[in-house]
Order: structure tokens, then sequence, then C-alpha cells
């Protein structure tokens, strides 16, 4: 898992969103690279998806909910960067009315 870890450091990002009328969270994963294949590699460990990003000149690995929790409690012990973020995400992720806890940049 430390690959992995280190290639969510660089290039990855750790986020929550609001789904539904409920506002429920969703946890979110996500890494972007011009390397399609690292992505691979992501998506065979995790599931999620990979989508064409930055209008095809890179793309998108993400994976949600269930599916970033487990990525997250597997690779939380080898991050550096981003060790405090993933804890932080997985300590709120059932949180509604913490939410701005994990808006992008405030952490």
């Amino acid at each position: 898992m430390s690959w992995i870890a280190g290639y969510l450091d660089a290039k990855g990002s750790i986020t929550r969103k609001a789904l539904g009328v409920r506002r429920r969270p969703c946890l979110i994963v996500r890494v972007v690279d011009s390397n399609r294949e690292g992505l691979t590699l992501l998506m065979e460990a995790f599931g999620g998806r990979i989508t064409s990003w930055n209008s095809g000149r890179a793309w998108r690995w993400s994976v949600e909910g269930s599916q970033a929790v487990r990525c997250l409690e597997r690779v939380a012990p080898d991050l550096i960067l981003k060790r405090q973020r993933a804890e932080l995400a997985l300590a709120l992720r059932d949180t509604p009315e913490l939410l701005p806890a994990l808006t992008r940049g405030a952490l």
C-alpha cells in the first residue's frame, strides 16, 4: 500500500460532498494523472472509475462512499502529506453537520 499512499500524497485529493435532499455526506478520493497506467492499478485495487479530465489532457480516477472509506482505511497509515486529512475524513464520514471541515482548502 505504500506506493498507493505516495501516489495519493502526490496527485490525489480527499474531499466530501453532500448528497440529496437530506444532505448526506459522501467521502470522495480522487487522483488526476496524465498517465492512465497508475490509475488503472488504483481501479483494480479499490474499484471506482476513470474518466477523461482537463479536456482530454489527463485522466481522473475516483471512488466515493464505501469504496473511498475502504481505500483510506488501507492507505492512511502510509500517507505522509495527507494523513491528517484522511484521518479527519474517516472520523467525520457520517457527520453531515461537519461537512465544511473537508471542503476544498479547509484543512
